[in-house]
């Protein structure tokens, strides 16, 4: 058998001068059994769920509407994660106006996420909820899609899949080559971002970086031999934008483009 412990405080207590102000109340409301919390257990044909430390809080009163909250703990017994759940709430209580009067109140909440094992807190707002002193909660499991943890997975290897589509689509990856029968250049190169990066490189070479259409992109390398060709492409893919070539003796190739 279920003892019911309700605490209950008033604002209206605090100071006489305080009346005009909003009157803040708070009922804690937790079923327990020997002095323990005892779990209210919602059986649906994958399992259970077990719900402690329920309480409904009720937070203030503005031009007569009481704002509250749903807070509590549930432990997921189904050994499956869910997308979401939505659960019935029946609490059963009273009004100290009217303490031989039983109120019932039906409340409709959701929580999303519910992991395959562990206890999830959840905080659900209510607006608006009268006041009322409760005496017994009882819980009715409505509806829920379940999922795997094979399922999980796979939707976010589907989202980073998407995120990388995304940002592709978004981004041209355009590489810098350098070429010819030198061995060894000075090369610049716009890498992007608006900086210029400039080093020594063995012939050949080439490197890609991400840009968005629009980024201007340019590149010069000089022959660091008395002789023999250097060449420069800007390149998309396999696909040649644009392309530079010289000769002779410590020469320099140069191009640029605008990507579209």
């Amino acid at each position: 058998m279920f003892i019911v412990v309700c605490l209950r405080a008033q604002g209206q207590r605090y100071n006489q001068a305080m009346k005009s102000l909003t009157v803040l109340m708070a009922v804690a409301c937790v079923a327990v059994s020997n002095g323990q919390p005892k779990p209210i257990r919602v059986t649906i044909p994958e399992g259970n769920f077990e719900f402690t430390q329920l309480s409904l809080f009720h937070i203030s009163k503005s031009s007569g509407k009481y704002v509250a909250q749903l807070k509590g703990a549930v432990e997921n017994s189904t050994q499956r994660p869910w997308v979401y759940t939505r659960f019935r709430l029946i609490a059963t209580g009273h009004t100290s106006e009217a303490p031989g009067k039983r109120v019932i109140k039906e409340i409709e909440f959701n929580i999303a996420g519910l992991p395959g094992r562990g206890t999830t807190e959840f905080d659900y707002p209510i607006d608006p909820m009268p006041y009322f002193e409760v005496d017994s909660y009882r819980l009715v499991w409505l509806e829920g899609k379940a999922t795997s943890d094979e399922s999980i997975a796979a939707n976010k290897e589907a989202e980073l899949q998407k995120e990388v589509e995304d940002y592709r689509r978004a981004h041209r990856f355009i590489t810098y080559a350098v070429s010819g029968s030198t061995y060894s250049a000075l090369v610049t190169f716009e890498k992007g971002d608006g900086g210029v990066q400039q080093k020594e490189i063995s012939v050949p070479w080439s490197e890609t970086i991400s840009v968005e259409p629009g980024t201007f992109m340019s590149i010069s390398a000089q022959s660091r031999q008395a002789s023999g060709t250097i060449r420069v492409k800007i390149l998309h893919g396999d696909v040649v934008l644009r392309e530079a070539v010289s000769e002779g003796a410590y020469v320099i190739a140069s191009t640029s483009i605008r990507i579209q």
